[in-house]
């Protein structure tokens, strides 16, 4: 049986691909809708679908507590106790059901690997030189180097009107390193929330 956050995730490509197809490969851009600019998110829904579930179910979390500091907002995987049953319809009526405005749906677009060069100390070495019966004492130093791999991320989040099924707001955001530290899955929802608020779909004082 197909996991939920797969299926999920192939039922949204067609509204994901509008905004890659209008973008480039640059990091850290946002698309709004005209028509929901400085309209409130409302109650909200947060949906990861990465590959690894138990990053999916960390990553939601982290962004619905940070989202509670404007709209409600629950993680899916919190919510529901057997995702893998879902499918579409069963998502747009559990969504529908429980009064849902938006849908948050944030997934990999793509990630390489790099190498690179990092210092981590310096060698000294001392020596001596003989002139006559003068000895004059030197030292030399080199930089230590250490060979390490990273990955560098593009993460896509996407937010949808339940009512209409329409994408409403998108942004890219690249992270390196994108694993389970919250320090990381913070860059994503942190960049996401601070557009939302420039766009005025987020107020801190909203009044529920």
């Amino acid at each position: 049986m197909e996991n939920s956050s797969k299926r999920i995730s192939i039922l949204l490509a067609g509204a994901m691909a509008m905004l890659l197809a209008g973008c480039t490969s640059s990091k850290n851009v946002a698309w709004t809708s005209p028509g929901f600019k400085g309209h409130s998110i409302g109650k909200t829904v947060v949906l990861a679908t990465f590959e690894d579930e138990y990053l999916s179910r960390e990553f939601e979390a982290v962004f619905a507590q940070r989202l509670r500091d404007y709209v409600p907002a629950v993680s899916l995987r919190a919510d529901v106790e057997n995702t893998d049953k879902l499918d579409r319809k069963g998502v747009e009526k559990l969504l529908k059901q429980n009064q849902v405005k938006t849908l948050v749906v944030t997934h990999l677009v793509n990630s390489s690997q790099h190498t690179q060069l990092v210092p981590y100390g310096v060698s000294y070495q001392t020596y001596a030189t003989a002139t006559d019966d003068c000895y004059t004492y030197c030292s030399s130093y080199q930089l230590d180097e250490n060979v390490e791999s990273f990955s560098e991320n593009t993460i896509e989040t996407s937010l949808f009107d339940v009512a209409t099924g329409k994408l409403i707001w998108s942004g890219l955001f690249g992270v390196y390193d994108f694993n389970s530290k919250n320090s990381n899955m913070e860059k994503v929802v942190n960049n996401t929330v601070w557009d939302l608020e420039q766009q005025g779909m987020l107020k801190a004082n909203m009044v529920y």
